[in-house]
């Protein structure tokens, strides 16, 4: 949210463009944290073992990082 927050004051108000991809790399991570938070709760994938779901886990966190980097 702190992201999305920043990026709307630089561009909105400060009238400066030096956050433009500050919004989708907050974008990225909240969704990232949201989907391994359902995972753990055992929102999503009920039936898998633990190994299974760490995996996702794994895939999901290598799967942000490369999207922030790329967005850097």
């Amino acid at each position: 949210m702190a992201c999305i927050l920043i990026s709307a004051l630089d561009e909105f108000i400060l009238k400066t463009d030096h956050y433009d991809d500050l919004a989708l790399i907050g974008f990225v991570f909240m969704t990232g944290a949201q989907t391994i938070q359902g995972i753990l709760n055992e929102k999503y994938f009920t039936k898998y073992s633990e190994k299974v779901k760490n995996g996702w886990i794994v895939f999901i966190v290598a799967f942000t990082i490369v999207l922030i980097c790329i967005a850097l």
